[in-house]
């Protein structure tokens, strides 16, 4: 759902009522994806029956809830393997306690910003993107700044059973690309 007030302002969307907002869109969706007799939603019916795979983020008891009731997996987006792990731990738990079949699938993205300067673009651009989020500190610490940071980070979530990892690149410079593709 993200944490930043001034999108949800900007959507006309009250930020206290944003996880009631979501569930509620999250069953439109399920509903307009399961209609039998054809897809009344706008735009062509979904190539996946029930609609497409539904990722979810969040740490709260009401995001791992929701993983278990709509969503096909869990993304973890701040926090690292550690964090990972915990939130991780929970969604299992709750697909299980939810009957689902197999097991969701479970993401993490790792932050980066490689070569001259890294640590201060990436500082610059997390701060600038996130404001004042009360998390944007430990973000900017736990940015990945050299191959050996990625490689570790790749480590660390291999290692806690995520099943794939995203690298964001924190700079806009498209050699940032390459340059992690050498930790890959």
């Amino acid at each position: 759902m993200g944490s930043r007030r001034p999108d949800y302002a900007a959507a006309g969307v009250p930020f206290e009522r944003r996880g009631q907002v979501l569930d509620e869109q999250l069953a439109e969706l399920r509903r307009a994806w399961s209609e039998p007799d054809g897809f009344t939603a706008p735009g062509p019916p979904p190539h996946t029956p029930g609609g497409p795979p539904i990722l979810l983020g969040g740490t709260s008891r009401a995001a791992v809830r929701r993983v278990a009731e709509h969503g096909a997996g869990w993304i973890c987006g701040l926090g690292g393997a550690t964090a990972f792990a915990h939130t991780a731990a929970a969604v299992r738990d709750r697909w299980r306690r939810a009957g689902r079949d197999g097991t969701p699938r479970l993401l993490s993205i790792v932050n980066f910003a490689l070569g001259s300067g890294a640590t201060d673009t990436s500082g610059h651009f997390l701060r600038r993107y996130y404001g004042a989020a009360p998390f944007v500190e430990s973000m900017v610490a736990d940015t990945a700044t050299t191959l050996d940071d990625v490689r570790a980070a790749l480590d660390a979530h291999r290692e806690v059973g995520c099943d794939e990892v995203l690298l964001f690149p924190c700079a806009s410079d498209r050699s940032q690309l390459e340059l992690a593709a050498e930790a890959l």
